[in-house]
C-alpha cells in the first residue's frame, strides 16, 4: 500500500493522459461523424460508406479505452482510500470524483455500443458525449474553485470540447486521406480545417479565460510549477498552430498538386496528431498541480530561476548529502522540532519508494484522492480539512513534504 501511495500521482497523470486522450478521439470522432461524414456522404460515393463507417470504428475503440482507463483510476482511487482510512471499499466509492467517474465509465459503455450500432449513427451519441464532457469537468480545477465556479467549467468545458473537435478528430481524417481520391480530399480537407478553426477559436478564447483565472499574473507564470508547464503547453500549442496553418494552405491547394501535397499533408497531420497528444499529457500533469494564482507564498523569483540555470562544468563528484533538498528540509523540520520542544516530522519525496510511517501515509493518500476532485483552493487548506476530519495529527504536514 505505500508503494502505491508513494507512486499513485505518477501513475494518477500517466492514467490520466491516456483517459484525456481516449476521451479526445471519442468525442473527436463523433464530431466528425455527424459534422463532416454524414453531411457529405452523398457527395463521397462509396468512399464516404468507408470513412463513415471507420470513424464509428475509430470511436467505439477510443470508448472502450476510456471506460477500461476510468476503471483502472477509480480503483487506484478506491484501494487507497480504503487502506488507508480503513473504510470500506463500497464507502470509498461515494465521494464526488467516484461518481463523476462512474458515469463516466457507463457513458464510455453506452458510446461504444451505440456508435456501431445500427447502419446509421445515432443522434444519442451527442448527448451522451456531452454528459462524459462535464463529468470530466467535474473532476478539474474549475469544479474545486470557490470563486466563479459555473463560469469557469463553462470555460473548461469549451476548452476540452475545442481540444476533441481538433485533435480527436485527426484519426479519422488521417485515414479519410489515405482513402479517397483528389476531388473527395479537397472536400474533406475544406471540411475539416473549417471544424478546426472553430475548435481552434474554442481553445484560444477559453484558454484566455483559464489563464486570467489559474495564473492571474506573470510573477505566477514563471514563478510557479503550473505556470512553467503551462508555458510548454503553449509552447507545443503554438507549434499545433503552425501545422494548422500548413494544412490549410495544401488543402488549399491539392488542386494544382494533388500527390505531392496529400502526401505532405498526411505527414503534417500525423506530426499534429503526435503533438496534439503531447500536449493532451501536458495539460493532465497540470491537473495534478493546483492552480499558479493559489500559491503566493513559495514563487521561484527571477534571481533564483538566473542562478539555477547559470551554466557550469560538469562536476564529476556527487554533491555533498546535506545540500540534496530531502537532507535539506529534513535540517528545517529537526530545527524547528527542537525549537518548539516537539517530535521532529520525517522529511518525504513523493517517488522515492520510502516506506512512510502510518500517519503521514494516511495525510498524503488523503490529500491525493481530495486533489483528484479538489485540488487546493488556499495553500494548506487540505492539512487544515484533514485535521478536522481527525485523519491526520496536529502538525503541519505540509511542511513534511518535499518536493523534488
Amino acid at each position: 500500500m505505500n508503494l502505491l501511495i508513494d507512486i499513485s500521482a505518477l501513475l494518477g497523470v500517466i492514467l490520466g493522459g491516456f483517459a484525456r486522450s481516449a476521451q479526445c478521439i471519442a468525442l473527436g470522432s463523433i464530431a466528425f461523424i455527424f459534422i463532416l461524414s454524414l453531411p457529405l456522404q452523398a457527395n463521397l460515393g462509396a468512399a464516404g460508406a468507408a470513412i463513415l463507417a471507420k470513424a464509428r470504428r475509430i470511436g467505439m475503440y477510443a470508448a472502450l479505452t476510456l471506460g477500461l482507463l476510468l476503471s483502472i483510476t477509480l480503483v487506484m482511487h478506491a484501494a487507497i482510500l480504503s487502506g488507508t482510512l480503513d473504510i470500506g471499499f463500497a464507502e470509498a466509492l461515494s465521494d464526488d470524483f467516484a461518481r463523476a467517474t462512474l458515469v463516466r465509465i457507463a457513458v464510455a459503455v453506452l458510446l461504444a455500443t451505440l456508435i456501431e450500432r445500427g447502419s446509421r449513427p445515432s443522434y444519442f451519441l451527442l448527448p451522451l458525449g456531452l454528459i462524459d464532457l462535464a463529468a470530466g469537468v467535474a473532476t478539474s480545477h474549475a469544479a474545486a474553485s470557490i470563486n466563479d465556479r459555473a463560469l469557469l467549467a463553462a470555460i473548461t468545458a469549451t476548452h476540452h470540447l475545442g481540444a476533441a473537435i481538433w485533435i480527436g478528430g485527426l484519426p479519422c481524417f488521417l485515414w479519410s486521406l489515405a482513402h479517397a481520391d483528389d476531388r473527395q480530399r479537397r472536400l474533406i480537407g475544406k471540411r475539416y480545417s473549417l471544424m478546426s478553426i472553430g475548435a481552434v477559436a474554442c481553445i484560444a478564447f477559453s484558454g484566455i479565460g483559464l489563464l486570467v483565472h489559474f495564473v492571474g499574473s506573470p510573477e505566477a507564470m514563471y514563478g510557479t510549477a503550473y505556470g512553467m508547464m503551462l508555458g510548454a503547453k503553449l509552447a507545443l500549442f503554438a507549434s499545433l498552430l503552425l501545422l494548422g496553418a500548413m494544412n490549410f494552405l495544401a488543402v488549399d491547394r491539392l488542386s494544382k498538386s494533388p500527390a505531392h501535397l496529400t502526401a505532405r499533408l498526411r505527414r503534417f497531420v500525423e506530426v499534429e496528431l503526435g503533438i496534439g497528444i503531447s500536449v493532451i499529457f501536458v495539460a493532465a500533469s497540470m491537473t495534478s498541480l493546483p492552480p499558479a494564482i493559489d500559491l503566493v507564498d513559495g514563487r521561484a523569483t527571477l534571481s533564483e530561476i538566473a542562478e539555477r540555470l547559470e551554466p557550469h562544468w560538469p562536476k564529476l563528484t556527487s554533491p555533498a548529502k546535506d545540500t540534496l533538498a530531502f537532507y535539506e528540509l529534513q535540517q528545517k523540520l529537526d530545527a524547528t522540532a527542537a525549537q518548539k520542544k516537539t517530535t521532529a516530522q520525517e522529511a518525504y519525496v513523493p517517488g522515492a519508494g520510502v516506506a512512510l510511517r502510518a500517519d503521514v501515509g494516511v495525510g498524503v493518500a488523503v490529500r491525493r484522492a481530495a486533489a483528484d476532485i479538489r485540488p487546493d483552493p488556499v495553500p494548506g487548506q487540505d492539512v487544515a480539512d484533514d485535521r478536522i476530519a481527525g485523519r491526520v495529527p496536529d502538525v503541519d504536514a505540509a511542511a513534511a513534504v518535499a518536493r523534488p
